[in-house]
């Protein structure tokens, strides 16, 4: 799994530089314990929680990326428990998507960083400034491991 990670960070770095690289490592590695939890391996997303039945399953920012790029869409909704992030604790049982494949969910995940103009904290928070500032400092506690090898390999 970790070479398809590095390709699909390559290609972000190829797409919207190495800065929304950094943010999207940062934020999978937050949400994912690592790329390891449970809820990644089975969704292969950073804990997307759908809020509607049916795409864009209330996640209106990214709905026109999808249409556009039909490859990158999720494959549907799986319920899990909630993990824990450094943030927060489990909510319980939560509805989140599951992609189709480890690029699709990186390219969403960047896609819709890039549009909150490369804020990993929006991740966390979209409308308090305070809880994305909070999520900012812990994300920068985490070493964008793969992102530093890609740079340092050029």
């Amino acid at each position: 799994m970790e070479e398809q990670i590095l390709n699909c960070l390559q290609l972000i770095i190829s797409k919207y530089g190495n800065d929304l690289a950094i943010q999207v490592e940062q934020v999978f590695r937050n949400e994912t314990k690592h790329f390891k939890s449970g809820g990644f391996i089975e969704t292969l997303s950073p804990g997307m929680e759908a809020f509607k039945e049916f795409q864009p399953y209330g996640w209106f920012v990214v709905d026109k990326f999808w249409k556009e790029n039909p490859n990158y869409a999720p494959a549907g909704i799986i319920i899990k428990k909630e993990n824990s992030s450094g943030m927060m604790e489990s909510r319980g049982d939560r509805r989140f998507l599951k992609f189709p494949n480890l690029e699709a969910s990186f390219m969403t995940v960047a896609y819709i960083l890039n549009s909150r103009g490369g804020d990993g904290g929006s991740w966390f928070s979209v409308t308090d400034a305070t809880q994305r500032k909070k999520y900012n400092d812990f994300l920068k506690q985490i070493k964008p491991r793969f992102v530093n090898q890609l740079i340092n390999n050029k």
